[in-house]
């Protein structure tokens, strides 16, 4: 049995449009988290 279970995972680049008062909503978000802006989107897609 192996010590730790290894996760392969694939990425890929994706251009998105948003709106002024969501881009700055997500980039006001990254900042109080201290994350980029593509963490938050990122993880939000994964959340979904």
């Amino acid at each position: 049995m192996p010590l730790l279970e290894v996760i392969q995972t694939k990425q890929l680049s994706a251009t998105i449009r948003l709106t002024d008062t969501t881009a700055t909503q997500v980039d006001q978000y990254a900042g109080f988290i201290h994350a980029s802006a593509d963490d938050v989107v990122e993880q939000a897609l994964a959340y979904v």
